[in-house]
């Protein structure tokens, strides 16, 4: 049985800005730690959300946690 939100197709870049912002970092830290624009940060954000279907960090961080993609270790 597949599961969707592995098969939500995040680019790496993605994982990067999912793993920032689910660590409580507020948009703008995400676009310094990895160097690119705010709007940048924002344009993945957006379509992490869509792809994982939340509609807030909680949300996201509780999908991401239960599908694997966090390393919370």
């Amino acid at each position: 049985k597949s599961n969707p939100v592995l098969g939500a197709g995040l680019t790496d870049r993605e994982k990067q800005v999912l793993e920032l912002m689910v660590s409580g970092k507020t948009i703008a830290r995400v676009a310094d730690a990895l160097k690119i624009s705010v709007n940048r940060v924002n344009h993945h954000a957006k379509n992490i959300y869509r792809k994982l279907n939340v509609h807030n960090r909680s949300e996201l961080a509780r999908k991401a946690a239960s599908a694997g993609l966090l390393d919370l270790t």
